[in-house]
């Protein structure tokens, strides 16, 4: 499906989503995770995460980041593509994101705190 079409979704389903991302935004908000670094635009400049306990807690770490700073995902954005570089420290997810108005970006996070914790 086009992005296009994405955003000419119901506005009944476009609430629910944003309702339900906005809902993992507050409750990472409410949790020892923090981000520093920079704006993620570069491996140099990566969103760092740190605080999480687990694996999974980083990575909704990574998709409450990209809520709140990109909107809504499948409405304002989808994911294009996902990767890593998971070599010696540090270690990046690396997600290439498509914006509604085709713009692309890549951003890249820094989960080394948290890579690999069951």
């Amino acid at each position: 499906m086009a992005i296009q079409n994405m955003i000419l979704w119901s506005p009944y389903i476009r609430l629910r989503l944003r309702l339900r991302q906005r809902g993992l935004v507050r409750a990472v908000s409410r949790s020892p995770i923090r981000y520093s670094g920079g704006s993620g635009d570069s491996p140099d400049d990566a969103i760092v995460i740190t605080g999480a306990r687990t694996d999974h807690e980083g990575t909704g770490a990574v998709f409450a980041w990209m809520f709140d700073h990109l909107g809504t995902m499948d409405v304002d954005w989808r994911i294009r593509e996902k990767s890593g570089a998971y070599g010696p420290p540090p270690v990046f997810d690396i997600y290439h994101v498509e914006m509604c108005d085709g713009q692309q970006r890549t951003l890249y996070f820094d989960i080394t705190d948290h890579y690999l914790k069951p």
